[in-house]
């Protein structure tokens, strides 16, 4: 018992030790771009990335495929359900990202 408890410990603490990370990165990287490139790659980089791009579509083909041979193979309607709820979180994301 002492044993599981100790490993949960340690992995609980892995865990905050690893969001805590992330969050001062997240504090460090997020500000501004000093860079003088910065202004003419971000309209280069909206366009490839932003909703309404290349990658978005490609992603929700991909969605759209998935969720279609899912369905062929388990025959579970709920299946057919989770492309859209898919579809409207991922557009709901790039407009996040991309705004």
């Amino acid at each position: 018992m002492k044993k599981k408890l100790s490993k949960m410990f340690s992995r609980t603490i892995s865990y905050l030790t690893f969001a805590y990370g992330v969050f001062v990165c997240n504090l460090c990287l997020a500000g501004e771009a000093k860079d003088p490139l910065y202004d003419s790659v971000r309209p280069q980089v909206e366009a490839l990335f932003g909703p309404g791009s290349t990658v978005a579509y490609c992603i929700y083909v991909a969605e759209i495929i998935l969720g279609s041979v899912l369905y062929i193979k388990n025959k579970n309607p709920l299946t057919l359900v989770g492309v859209p709820i898919i579809v409207i979180f991922t557009s709901a994301m790039f407009k996040y990202i991309g705004g």
